[in-house]
């Protein structure tokens, strides 16, 4: 077929396969397939004037426009169509939004069916068609099946002999789309070929383009012609180099007007000079720089792009970077963009950190380390902070009380910033305090100063991006748990912060992340401190509603911690108010019932002794009993865990109800709907095995009887590692995206505790076999698993210098049980000698290692030298050493004293 008389007629007819290549259009030419989509789907009820103020600058291809602004419209369908155009103009290959509630059935193609055909370009494939059958009839759109054909025959193996015949096909597929249509689909199979790595394909399927390109007449479809030529022999340039190298694209630049007329002269200068200056370099030639250069729209914001500064800043050019970076933000300020000005003082910044980084050990600027945080700041790019990876030696020397106060003063400056940029100085400041030395307590107190005053005088929010009182105590809490030496002197003002929050919270999560911080911080809080925290915990927990678990738990969890509790109990009356608000918010509907046993034992039990207060206690017992039978629930763990807390109260029955919910969930291993809480099973396990004394107790039964009660479990067990050894995925925990790889702590945990539970039946032997079968037949866990035996070996208590052990053990095995195994050895004797001679050996083969230097002393004092082991192992143990110029400096002392001689 012949291309129309008119590009209007054929966008006409042709928009929705337009759509799908979009991306070889021309301005003028988006803009008829854009209008044309409007009257299709409009059926001619609106026009694009409708939807946009709009301007269209029609000039040559390097210099042609399209401005749209969105008028207010109220129709679905209006609405959704100025998305869709605005999406084009925007370049976004993305799903536009539109509203699945609304009745499309009457419109002449679904909105559906245009995102699946807009998303071609990114997700080509012969399943284009299977993804829009859902909402059109395919034989209604034959063009849309032959560019789902097209795919199809793209996908086949093309024969090294005969990629002609492949081309042939291709084409084939696409014979009934009009021209420029079926150019524009000739060429995106090339382009698609290119990206597979395809080059022979794609300099025929380019050719090709070409080939039928000239056979149409350009007075009918001028600029698109045009500009589908020009990108199109670029692309047979590329190609050709690719294949045969510079030289042969150099031929293509050189005979661009005589072969192809068609190519536009100005768009092909844009866009391929710096190509061609490359092509015709030779070693030690670099042909006269006669590229074109664009001085497009300066006074258009869009125009002053940080694309080339941001590679420069990726490839370590940071000088160029630098100067890129200043001279953008300079015209963007100029122009007034406080948007565009934000990202390029973000991404700035970024450079100016790293640099520094990088060159800490030749350069160092304060100066340009305070430039770039402003910068930062300024930006009110809190998360493009966040993700700093700071250095700890730029950090210890960049950052001090100066620069702290800097920050302070920089990010409360203005009004009208204030929330983004205190944002920034949160994560600033955060970053900064988890990487300093410990012992520069003073700039860390500083820091948390500040955080504290941020967290005292704001509130909670919904917002994440204005929450400054959230992010600044989740900040202190997390540098609390980092930095513990630095807990204590900021007692009172952390406290402070914390009991505002607790009083005022604003949004729920306040009081959360103020319990949680709390919580980190109650064994640093000063006894005075202490005090108002807990009085404003318990008052928070008194006006919370009941049944808030969510938020509650956590100031629970606070009150019942050890040094909190320990102040309750010290009062009598705040005891027992304590103790009725956590019965009042554990039998509210829809509490957390299962831990408010856990939290009742923190308290004297004679106040369960209450009539009242005990018939509300049996009533949630008998809930917990209930939710614990029912096994296909993700808590349900929880609820068996509360059973066992307190038998006194949960009694005989309850304890039975526990067990049998435990062998359920363990049985369901075989079933083919595996129980959703299997992966977190071992907290029960873990609680039988450290209790069983006092649950026996509470009981008043023997031990005997009690594992008795327990014995079928640890058939269960080696069941459960039995499995694991066919299907490691038993320790994946519930995700959404599901997660395809076991979870090392939970192998960790499920190792752990099976051998201690085995310990307590006196099933070791068994129970191990088990575990070592399926960390022998599945790597993925195996790692854990070591791990896990080494630490249990560790907690044990035994002697566990096994010299068949020792030589087997993996990197990380040995390095873990090297305390126990040093402990071991008694260098006044031969046995002691025996074992230090081993570890010496084996040091020789894993290391190097600091703690190397431990084993190599010890062989010192033994009267041990390097010549007891293989001269092999030590040559290549100093090869690795001498990796690593420091620790090669710190272990040659004692290598000589073993009789090394370098």
């Amino acid at each position: 077929m012949n291309a129309p008389d008119s590009l209007e007629s054929h966008f006409a007819v042709h928009w929705l396969p337009w759509l799908a290549l979009y991306h070889f259009l021309p301005a003028p030419d988006l803009r008829a397939v854009a209008s044309s989509m409007v009257a299709v789907m409009s059926r001619g009820e609106l026009t694009l004037d409708d939807l946009f103020e709009e301007y269209l600058i029609e000039s040559k291809l390097v210099s042609e426009a399209w401005v749209v602004k969105p008028k207010p419209v109220t129709s679905p369908l209006a609405s959704y169509l100025q998305t869709r155009i605005r999406y084009l103009v925007w370049n976004n290959d993305g799903p536009s939004f539109f509203d699945p509630n609304v009745d499309w059935s009457g419109l002449p193609v679904h909105p559906s069916l245009i995102e699946v055909v807009v998303s071609f370009a990114t997700r080509p494939g012969a399943d284009f068609l299977t993804r829009a059958q859902a909402t059109h009839d395919p034989a209604k759109h034959p063009a849309l099946t032959a560019l789902a054909q097209c795919m199809e025959a793209l996908s086949q193996p093309a024969s090294a002999d005969d990629v002609s015949h492949y081309v042939d096909t291709i084409e084939a597929s696409i014979a009934q789309l009009d021209l420029p249509l079926r150019a524009a689909a000739l060429k995106f199979a090339g382009d698609c070929a290119a990206v597979e790595d395809q080059w022979r394909e794609a300099e025929m399927l380019y050719s090709r383009v070409l080939l039928r390109l000239s056979e149409i007449d350009n007075a009918a479809s001028g600029p698109l012609v045009m500009g589908l030529t020009t990108v199109t022999v670029q692309s047979l340039a590329t190609a050709s180099r690719v294949l045969r190298g510079k030289q042969s694209a150099a031929e293509i630049f050189d005979s661009v007007p005589e072969r192809w007329p068609a190519v536009d002269p100005m768009l092909f200068a844009a866009n391929a000079s710096h190509e061609s200056l490359v092509v015709h370099a030779r070693e030690y030639h670099w042909p006269s720089d006669h590229r074109t250069h664009l001085l497009c729209a300066p006074l258009l914001i869009d125009t002053h792009h940080i694309e080339r500064p941001i590679i420069d800043f990726l490839g370590s050019n940071y000088t160029s970077a630098h100067q890129g970076f200043g001279s953008r933000l300079r015209r963007q300020i100029a122009l007034g963009s406080s948007t565009e000005t934000s990202i390029t003082k973000a991404v700035y910044a970024r450079s100016l950190f790293a640099a520094l980084t990088a060159e800490h050990d030749k350069r160092r600027d304060k100066a340009a380390f305070s430039a770039a945080t402003c910068l930062l700041i300024d930006s009110g790019a809190s998360k493009l902070g966040s993700v700093i990876n700071w250095s700890k030696d730029a950090v210890d020397f960049y950052v001090d009380d100066e620069l702290i106060q800097l920050v302070q003063n920089r990010a409360g400056a203005f009004d009208g910033v204030r929330t983004e940029r205190q944002m920034v100085a949160i994560e600033l400041l955060f970053g900064w305090a988890m990487q300093l030395s410990p012992d520069a307590s003073e700039i860390g107190v500083s820091i948390l100063q500040q955080l504290a005053q941020l967290a005292m005088i704001n509130q909670a929010t919904l917002s994440s991006s204005a929450d400054i009182a959230g992010a600044s105590l989740k900040a202190i809490e997390k540098i609390g748990r980092r930095q513990p030496a630095w807990s204590r002197l900021v007692s009172q003002p952390v406290a402070g912060a914390v009991v505002a929050r607790l009083k005022t919270p604003g949004w729920w999560t306040g009081m959360q992340v103020a319990a949680e911080t709390a919580m980190t911080y109650v064994d640093a809080f000063a006894k005075n401190d202490l005090a108002l925290v807990v009085e404003a915990a318990v008052d928070a927990l008194e006006q919370s509603d009941p049944g808030a678990w969510v938020v509650i738990r956590h100031v629970e969890n606070f009150i019942t911690s050890e040094r909190a509790s320990v102040l309750i109990r010290a009062d009598q009356s705040l005891e027992r108010r304590v103790v009725g608000l956590l019965l009042r918010q554990g039998t509210a509907e829809g509490s957390d019932q299962a831990n408010l046993i856990h939290y009742l034992r923190t308290f004297d039990a004679s106040l369960l002794e209450d009539p009242e207060l005990n018939g509300r206690l049996q009533e949630v017992i008998e809930d917990i009993k209930k939710s614990a039978a029912i096994i296909n629930r993700s808590d349900t763990p929880t609820h068996i865990q509360a059973l066992l807390s307190a038998p006194k109260i949960s009694g005989l029955q309850g304890v039975k109800v526990a067990l049998d919910s435990l062998k359920a969930i363990l049985e369901s291993i075989d079933s083919p709907h595996r129980n959703i809480s299997l992966p977190v099973t071992y907290y029960p396990l873990l609680q039988l095995t450290v209790e069983h004394d006092r649950i026996t107790g509470d009981l008043r039964v023997s031990r005997d009887e009690f594992l008795r009660m327990l014995a079928p479990l640890g058939d269960l067990l080696i069941n459960l590692w039995k499995k694991a050894a066919a299907d490691p995925t038993l320790f994946v925990s519930l995700s959404f995206p599901p997660q395809q790889v076991p979870d090392a702590v939970v192998v960790h945990n499920w190792t752990f505790v099976s051998l201690q539970f085995a310990r307590l039946l006196g099933e070791v032997e068994a129970i191990e076999s088990a575990i070592d079968g399926a960390a022998q037949a599945q790597p993925s866990i195996a790692k854990a698993i070591i791990r896990a035996k080494t630490i249990q070996e560790l907690s044990s208590g035994e002697d566990a210098f096994d010299e068949a052990k020792v030589k087997n053990d993996g990197n990380d095995a040995f390095y873990l049980n090297i305390g126990s195994r040093l402990s071991q050895v008694d260098v006044s004797t031969d046995e002691g000698r025996a074992r230090c001679r081993l570890l010496l050996n084996m040091c020789l083969q894993h290391g190097p290692n600091d703690l190397d230097l431990a084993i190599l002393s010890l062989a010192q004092q033994c009267g041990l030298t390097l010549e007891d082991s293989q001269g092999a192992t030590v040559s290549t143990y100093m090869a690795r050493l001498k990796v690593n110029a420091d620790r090669n400096l710190m272990f040659q002392p004692l290598l000589k004293q073993l009789g090394y001689k370098p």
